[in-house]
Protein backbone atom coordinates (compact mmCIF):
# COMPACT_ATOMS: atom_id res chain seq x y z
CA UNK A 1 0.00 0.00 0.00
CA UNK A 2 2.70 2.23 0.80
CA UNK A 3 4.36 1.48 -2.64
CA UNK A 4 1.14 2.64 -4.03
CA UNK A 5 0.95 5.56 -1.77
CA UNK A 6 3.94 6.83 -2.94
CA UNK A 7 3.81 6.16 -7.01
CA UNK A 8 0.59 8.10 -6.88
CA UNK A 9 2.42 11.03 -5.05
CA UNK A 10 4.57 10.86 -7.44
CA UNK A 11 2.27 11.34 -9.93
CA UNK A 12 0.70 13.97 -8.77
CA UNK A 13 3.43 16.19 -7.99
CA UNK A 14 4.55 15.83 -11.63
CA UNK A 15 0.96 16.79 -13.10
CA UNK A 16 1.02 19.71 -10.92
CA UNK A 17 4.31 21.72 -12.01
CA UNK A 18 3.27 25.06 -10.77
CA UNK A 19 2.29 23.96 -7.31
CA UNK A 20 5.23 21.85 -6.85
CA UNK A 21 7.71 24.12 -8.07
CA UNK A 22 6.36 27.18 -5.51
CA UNK A 23 6.25 24.44 -2.69
CA UNK A 24 9.67 23.24 -3.57
CA UNK A 25 11.34 27.37 -3.48
CA UNK A 26 9.54 28.02 -0.87
CA UNK A 27 11.22 24.60 1.70
CA UNK A 28 14.60 25.21 -0.36
CA UNK A 29 14.68 28.84 0.17
CA UNK A 30 14.07 28.39 3.73
CA UNK A 31 16.70 25.88 4.53
CA UNK A 32 19.14 27.64 2.52
CA UNK A 33 18.46 31.00 4.94
CA UNK A 34 18.62 28.85 7.89
CA UNK A 35 22.18 26.90 7.00
CA UNK A 36 23.85 29.50 5.69
CA UNK A 37 22.83 31.87 8.73
CA UNK A 38 24.25 28.77 10.85
CA UNK A 39 27.21 28.34 9.62
CA UNK A 40 27.96 31.93 9.91
CA UNK A 41 27.29 32.23 13.53
CA UNK A 42 29.55 28.97 14.08
CA UNK A 43 32.40 30.37 11.50
CA UNK A 44 32.14 33.33 14.13
CA UNK A 45 32.14 31.57 17.79
CA UNK A 46 32.38 28.34 17.41
CA UNK A 47 35.20 26.54 18.83
CA UNK A 48 37.28 25.67 15.35
CA UNK A 49 41.29 26.29 15.11
CA UNK A 50 42.69 28.66 16.32
CA UNK A 51 40.85 29.44 19.03
CA UNK A 52 40.61 25.49 20.29
CA UNK A 53 40.37 26.37 24.27
CA UNK A 54 37.31 28.77 23.90
CA UNK A 55 35.18 26.60 26.60
CA UNK A 56 37.70 28.05 29.03
CA UNK A 57 38.35 31.55 27.32
CA UNK A 58 37.14 34.44 28.40
CA UNK A 59 38.18 38.00 26.91
CA UNK A 60 38.12 41.51 27.96
CA UNK A 61 37.02 43.34 24.97
CA UNK A 62 35.26 46.73 25.65
CA UNK A 63 35.61 49.09 28.53
CA UNK A 64 33.75 52.28 29.40
CA UNK A 65 34.53 55.66 31.92
CA UNK A 66 31.73 57.12 33.21
CA UNK A 67 31.11 60.83 34.68
CA UNK A 68 28.41 62.96 35.70
CA UNK A 69 28.90 64.99 32.13
CA UNK A 70 31.00 62.92 30.20
CA UNK A 71 31.28 58.69 29.04
CA UNK A 72 33.90 57.41 26.84
CA UNK A 73 33.40 53.85 25.96
CA UNK A 74 36.26 51.85 23.58
CA UNK A 75 38.14 48.87 24.19
CA UNK A 76 40.20 48.46 26.96
CA UNK A 77 43.44 50.63 27.73
CA UNK A 78 47.01 49.16 28.18
CA UNK A 79 46.74 50.89 32.12
CA UNK A 80 43.50 48.83 32.74
CA UNK A 81 44.63 45.59 31.49
CA UNK A 82 47.86 45.49 33.47
CA UNK A 83 46.12 46.99 36.73
CA UNK A 84 43.38 44.55 36.34
CA UNK A 85 43.94 41.26 34.05
CA UNK A 86 47.54 40.42 34.67
CA UNK A 87 48.20 37.07 37.20
CA UNK A 88 44.31 36.38 37.59
CA UNK A 89 43.70 33.46 40.13
CA UNK A 90 42.61 30.35 38.00
CA UNK A 91 44.19 32.06 34.83
CA UNK A 92 46.75 29.64 32.44
CA UNK A 93 47.34 32.27 30.07
CA UNK A 94 46.75 36.06 29.25
CA UNK A 95 47.62 37.48 26.57
CA UNK A 96 47.10 41.56 25.49
CA UNK A 97 46.81 42.39 21.52
CA UNK A 98 45.48 45.27 19.95
CA UNK A 99 42.57 45.75 17.82
CA UNK A 100 43.45 45.23 14.22
CA UNK A 101 43.96 48.42 11.65
CA UNK A 102 44.41 48.21 8.01
CA UNK A 103 48.24 49.35 7.05
CA UNK A 104 49.83 49.87 3.86
CA UNK A 105 52.91 48.40 2.16
CA UNK A 106 54.22 48.75 -1.55
CA UNK A 107 55.44 45.29 -3.01
CA UNK A 108 57.17 46.82 -6.91
CA UNK A 109 55.41 50.27 -6.35
CA UNK A 110 52.05 48.30 -6.18
CA UNK A 111 49.66 49.35 -3.05
CA UNK A 112 49.34 46.30 -1.01
CA UNK A 113 46.44 46.88 2.11
CA UNK A 114 47.22 44.58 5.06
CA UNK A 115 45.43 43.81 8.43
CA UNK A 116 47.94 44.64 11.21
CA UNK A 117 47.49 43.27 14.55
CA UNK A 118 50.19 43.99 17.21
CA UNK A 119 50.38 40.91 20.35
CA UNK A 120 52.49 39.81 23.07
CA UNK A 121 54.46 36.51 22.72
CA UNK A 122 51.63 34.85 24.88
CA UNK A 123 49.06 35.69 22.18
CA UNK A 124 50.90 32.66 20.16
CA UNK A 125 50.83 30.21 23.83
CA UNK A 126 47.17 30.99 24.30
CA UNK A 127 45.51 30.44 20.47
CA UNK A 128 46.82 27.68 18.40
CA UNK A 129 47.57 29.05 14.95
CA UNK A 130 49.10 26.25 12.20
CA UNK A 131 52.68 27.12 10.85
CA UNK A 132 53.66 26.86 7.39
CA UNK A 133 57.08 28.09 7.71
CA UNK A 134 59.34 29.47 11.24
CA UNK A 135 57.52 29.84 14.39
CA UNK A 136 56.12 32.94 16.32
CA UNK A 137 57.67 35.84 18.22
CA UNK A 138 58.39 35.82 21.78
CA UNK A 139 57.82 37.23 24.79
CA UNK A 140 61.57 38.60 24.10
CA UNK A 141 60.80 39.69 21.19
CA UNK A 142 58.25 42.12 22.37
CA UNK A 143 59.46 43.30 25.71
CA UNK A 144 62.43 44.68 22.94
CA UNK A 145 60.11 45.75 20.76
CA UNK A 146 62.18 43.72 18.10
CA UNK A 147 61.06 44.40 14.43
CA UNK A 148 60.31 40.94 13.58
CA UNK A 149 56.86 39.48 12.17
CA UNK A 150 54.22 36.61 11.45
CA UNK A 151 52.61 37.23 8.33
CA UNK A 152 49.52 34.41 7.12
CA UNK A 153 49.82 32.64 3.93
CA UNK A 154 47.64 34.56 1.44
CA UNK A 155 50.38 37.86 2.27
CA UNK A 156 53.08 35.77 2.14
CA UNK A 157 51.88 34.88 -1.61
CA UNK A 158 50.91 38.70 -2.40
CA UNK A 159 54.47 40.04 -0.93
CA UNK A 160 56.98 37.03 -1.81
CA UNK A 161 55.15 35.05 -4.43
CA UNK A 162 55.66 31.32 -3.69
CA UNK A 163 59.09 31.53 -2.28
CA UNK A 164 60.10 30.93 1.31
CA UNK A 165 59.04 34.06 3.42
CA UNK A 166 60.93 33.61 6.76
CA UNK A 167 64.10 36.15 6.65
CA UNK A 168 62.72 38.61 3.92
CA UNK A 169 61.46 42.20 4.31
CA UNK A 170 58.51 43.93 4.91
CA UNK A 171 58.06 47.58 5.56
CA UNK A 172 54.48 48.64 7.94
CA UNK A 173 54.10 51.60 9.61
CA UNK A 174 57.75 52.95 8.61
CA UNK A 175 59.64 50.39 9.50
CA UNK A 176 61.35 47.65 7.97
CA UNK A 177 59.78 43.81 9.51
CA UNK A 178 61.77 40.77 9.32
CA UNK A 179 59.17 37.70 9.00
CA UNK A 180 60.10 35.07 11.18
CA UNK A 181 56.84 32.53 10.47
CA UNK A 182 53.48 32.21 8.46
CA UNK A 183 51.00 30.77 9.51
CA UNK A 184 47.37 29.70 7.73
CA UNK A 185 44.72 32.20 7.01
CA UNK A 186 42.66 32.90 9.61
CA UNK A 187 38.96 33.66 8.84
CA UNK A 188 37.54 37.47 9.16
CA UNK A 189 35.12 36.57 11.03
CA UNK A 190 37.23 35.04 13.86
CA UNK A 191 37.44 38.42 15.46
CA UNK A 192 40.64 37.57 18.23
CA UNK A 193 42.65 35.46 16.13
CA UNK A 194 42.26 37.39 12.77
CA UNK A 195 44.84 39.73 11.10
CA UNK A 196 46.86 39.36 7.65
CA UNK A 197 50.16 40.69 9.73
CA UNK A 198 51.06 40.09 14.02
CA UNK A 199 53.57 42.84 15.05
CA UNK A 200 55.04 42.49 18.70
CA UNK A 201 52.75 44.75 20.66
CA UNK A 202 55.68 47.42 21.87
CA UNK A 203 56.63 48.06 18.50
CA UNK A 204 54.02 50.73 17.99
CA UNK A 205 54.99 54.55 17.55
CA UNK A 206 53.11 55.71 20.05
CA UNK A 207 53.44 54.47 24.16
CA UNK A 208 50.17 56.38 24.99
CA UNK A 209 48.02 53.15 24.93
CA UNK A 210 49.66 51.52 27.96
CA UNK A 211 48.49 55.02 29.50
CA UNK A 212 45.20 54.66 28.96
CA UNK A 213 41.94 53.13 30.74
CA UNK A 214 40.13 52.93 27.88
CA UNK A 215 41.69 52.12 24.37
CA UNK A 216 42.08 50.01 21.80
CA UNK A 217 43.91 47.00 23.29
CA UNK A 218 42.24 43.60 24.24
CA UNK A 219 43.05 40.58 26.19
CA UNK A 220 42.19 36.65 25.96
CA UNK A 221 42.28 34.85 28.98
CA UNK A 222 42.80 31.13 28.97
CA UNK A 223 41.72 29.29 32.54
CA UNK A 224 42.92 26.21 33.99
CA UNK A 225 39.22 24.70 33.22
CA UNK A 226 35.90 25.88 32.96
CA UNK A 227 35.41 25.65 36.77
CA UNK A 228 37.74 28.55 37.23
CA UNK A 229 35.54 31.06 35.14
CA UNK A 230 33.81 32.47 37.65
CA UNK A 231 36.38 33.32 39.82
CA UNK A 232 38.12 34.65 37.27
CA UNK A 233 35.03 36.68 36.37
CA UNK A 234 34.75 37.87 39.74
CA UNK A 235 37.98 39.02 40.53
CA UNK A 236 38.63 41.02 37.51
CA UNK A 237 35.15 42.36 38.19
CA UNK A 238 36.50 43.39 42.12
CA UNK A 239 39.79 45.22 41.02
CA UNK A 240 37.97 46.88 38.22
CA UNK A 241 35.34 48.43 41.20
CA UNK A 242 38.71 49.07 43.18
CA UNK A 243 40.59 51.13 40.80
CA UNK A 244 41.52 54.66 41.88
CA UNK A 245 40.13 56.93 39.37
CA UNK A 246 41.21 60.32 40.81
CA UNK A 247 43.45 61.27 38.22
CA UNK A 248 40.91 61.12 36.17
CA UNK A 249 38.32 64.01 37.65
CA UNK A 250 35.50 64.14 34.90
CA UNK A 251 35.27 60.29 35.01
CA UNK A 252 33.87 58.67 38.69
CA UNK A 253 33.21 55.04 37.44
CA UNK A 254 35.08 52.23 34.73
CA UNK A 255 33.15 49.58 34.32
CA UNK A 256 34.77 46.51 32.52
CA UNK A 257 34.08 42.79 32.18
CA UNK A 258 35.63 39.50 31.60
CA UNK A 259 32.95 37.84 29.27
CA UNK A 260 33.20 34.96 26.49
CA UNK A 261 33.13 36.56 22.49
CA UNK A 262 29.56 35.06 22.82
CA UNK A 263 28.32 37.10 25.76
CA UNK A 264 29.84 40.25 23.69
CA UNK A 265 27.99 39.39 20.41
CA UNK A 266 24.47 38.85 23.04
CA UNK A 267 25.30 42.70 23.92
CA UNK A 268 23.67 43.74 20.35
CA UNK A 269 20.36 41.85 21.37
CA UNK A 270 19.97 41.95 25.16
CA UNK A 271 22.39 45.00 26.32
CA UNK A 272 24.17 44.15 29.84
CA UNK A 273 21.59 41.48 31.26
CA UNK A 274 23.22 38.49 33.29
CA UNK A 275 21.18 36.56 31.29
CA UNK A 276 21.72 38.21 27.95
CA UNK A 277 23.41 35.04 26.36
CA UNK A 278 20.05 32.86 27.04
CA UNK A 279 18.16 35.64 25.80
CA UNK A 280 20.06 35.89 22.48
CA UNK A 281 19.65 32.30 21.58
CA UNK A 282 16.03 32.32 22.48
CA UNK A 283 15.35 35.57 20.25
CA UNK A 284 17.23 33.35 17.53
CA UNK A 285 15.55 30.54 18.08
CA UNK A 286 12.27 32.37 18.00
CA UNK A 287 13.26 33.98 14.82
CA UNK A 288 14.29 30.90 12.77
CA UNK A 289 10.56 29.38 13.90
CA UNK A 290 9.34 32.32 12.94
CA UNK A 291 10.82 32.22 9.74
CA UNK A 292 10.47 28.61 9.09
CA UNK A 293 6.77 29.52 10.08
CA UNK A 294 6.57 31.00 7.01
CA UNK A 295 7.06 28.52 4.09
CA UNK A 296 4.65 26.24 6.45
CA UNK A 297 1.89 28.31 6.32
CA UNK A 298 2.46 28.59 2.39
CA UNK A 299 2.30 24.73 2.21
CA UNK A 300 -0.61 24.51 4.01
CA UNK A 301 -2.78 26.90 1.59
CA UNK A 302 -0.77 25.66 -1.61
CA UNK A 303 -2.15 22.11 0.38
CA UNK A 304 -5.73 23.26 0.93
CA UNK A 305 -5.90 24.81 -2.90
CA UNK A 306 -4.49 21.46 -4.25
CA UNK A 307 -7.01 19.62 -2.32
CA UNK A 308 -9.74 21.65 -3.46
CA UNK A 309 -8.79 21.01 -6.29
CA UNK A 310 -9.02 17.57 -6.40
CA UNK A 311 -12.50 17.35 -4.41
CA UNK A 312 -13.84 15.57 -7.28
CA UNK A 313 -11.02 12.72 -6.83
CA UNK A 314 -11.80 12.43 -3.09
CA UNK A 315 -15.76 12.20 -3.93
CA UNK A 316 -15.05 9.18 -6.13
CA UNK A 317 -12.32 8.04 -4.15
CA UNK A 318 -14.64 7.91 -0.95
CA UNK A 319 -17.72 6.41 -3.06
CA UNK A 320 -15.63 3.59 -4.09
CA UNK A 321 -14.59 2.67 -0.97
CA UNK A 322 -11.44 4.72 0.29
CA UNK A 323 -11.68 5.87 4.62
CA UNK A 324 -10.92 8.97 5.19
CA UNK A 325 -7.64 7.69 7.06
CA UNK A 326 -6.76 6.60 3.80
CA UNK A 327 -7.25 9.95 2.42
CA UNK A 328 -5.26 11.85 4.80
CA UNK A 329 -2.45 9.37 4.04
CA UNK A 330 -2.43 10.36 0.55
CA UNK A 331 -2.12 14.01 1.01
CA UNK A 332 0.50 13.50 4.07
CA UNK A 333 2.31 11.45 1.87
CA UNK A 334 2.72 14.07 -0.64
CA UNK A 335 3.42 17.02 1.44
CA UNK A 336 5.91 14.85 3.07
CA UNK A 337 7.55 13.70 -0.04
CA UNK A 338 7.30 17.94 -1.38
CA UNK A 339 9.22 18.80 2.04
CA UNK A 340 11.81 16.37 1.77
CA UNK A 341 12.56 17.08 -2.13
CA UNK A 342 12.53 20.45 -1.12
CA UNK A 343 15.18 19.85 1.71
CA UNK A 344 17.36 17.85 -0.74
CA UNK A 345 17.40 20.88 -3.09
CA UNK A 346 18.14 23.09 -0.17
CA UNK A 347 21.07 21.27 0.86
CA UNK A 348 22.69 21.63 -2.35
CA UNK A 349 21.68 25.22 -3.06
CA UNK A 350 23.36 25.60 0.73
CA UNK A 351 26.39 23.75 -0.47
CA UNK A 352 26.65 26.06 -3.39
CA UNK A 353 25.85 29.23 -1.63
CA UNK A 354 28.62 28.34 1.07
CA UNK A 355 30.88 27.48 -1.65
CA UNK A 356 30.43 31.10 -3.86
CA UNK A 357 30.84 33.19 -0.69
CA UNK A 358 34.34 31.26 0.34
CA UNK A 359 35.29 31.84 -3.10
CA UNK A 360 33.94 35.19 -3.80
CA UNK A 361 35.98 37.24 -0.93
CA UNK A 362 33.35 39.05 0.71
CA UNK A 363 34.16 37.22 3.88
CA UNK A 364 38.10 37.25 3.57
CA UNK A 365 39.77 33.58 4.09
CA UNK A 366 36.04 32.39 4.96
CA UNK A 367 35.95 28.36 5.32
CA UNK A 368 31.80 27.94 5.41
CA UNK A 369 30.95 24.56 5.47
CA UNK A 370 27.57 22.99 5.98
CA UNK A 371 26.85 22.38 9.53
CA UNK A 372 25.28 18.26 9.87
CA UNK A 373 23.27 19.19 13.42
CA UNK A 374 21.66 22.33 11.63
CA UNK A 375 20.89 19.91 8.30
CA UNK A 376 19.41 17.39 10.54
CA UNK A 377 17.53 19.63 12.54
CA UNK A 378 16.24 21.16 9.30
CA UNK A 379 15.00 18.04 8.20
CA UNK A 380 13.12 17.01 10.99
CA UNK A 381 11.10 20.57 11.15
CA UNK A 382 10.68 19.86 7.49
CA UNK A 383 8.73 16.56 8.04
CA UNK A 384 6.97 18.16 10.79
CA UNK A 385 6.10 21.29 9.08
CA UNK A 386 4.83 18.61 5.89
CA UNK A 387 2.76 16.50 8.03
CA UNK A 388 1.05 19.46 9.76
CA UNK A 389 0.92 21.06 6.59
CA UNK A 390 -1.13 18.15 4.71
CA UNK A 391 -2.77 17.04 8.09
CA UNK A 392 -4.57 19.97 8.35
CA UNK A 393 -6.59 20.54 4.41
CA UNK A 394 -6.79 16.62 4.54
CA UNK A 395 -8.58 16.10 7.49
CA UNK A 396 -11.20 18.81 6.30
CA UNK A 397 -11.66 17.45 2.94
CA UNK A 398 -12.00 13.70 4.60
CA UNK A 399 -14.70 14.73 6.00
CA UNK A 400 -17.26 16.02 3.31
CA UNK A 401 -19.59 13.72 2.54
CA UNK A 402 -19.23 11.79 -1.35
CA UNK A 403 -21.67 13.59 -3.12
CA UNK A 404 -20.79 17.33 -1.59
CA UNK A 405 -17.28 16.37 -2.74
CA UNK A 406 -18.35 15.56 -6.00
CA UNK A 407 -19.90 18.92 -6.21
CA UNK A 408 -16.58 20.73 -5.77
CA UNK A 409 -16.25 20.80 -1.68
CA UNK A 410 -17.73 23.04 1.13
CA UNK A 411 -19.30 25.62 -0.50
Amino acid sequence: MLLHTLRSTVRVLLRRKFFTAVSLFGVALTLVVLVVAAALLDHTFGPHPPEVSSGRTLGVFRATLKGTSWTRNGGAGGRLLETCARELPGAEITSFYSAQDQEVTYRDGERVPLWVKRTDGAFWRALHFRFLEGGPFTDADDAAANAVAVVNDATRRKLFGDVRAVGKELRLDGRTFTVVGVVADVPFLRAVPFADVWLPLRTARSDAESRAWVGERRAIIVARSRADLPGIREEYRRRVAAVDLSAEPQFDRLESEAETLLELGARAVSGSSPHRVGLAVAFSLALAVGFMALPALNLVNLALSRILERSSEVGVRKAFGATRWRLVLQFVTENVVLSLAGGALGVVLSAGVLSAVNRSGLVPYAQLTLNVRVLLWGFLATCAFGVLSGALPALRMSRLHPVEALQGGPR
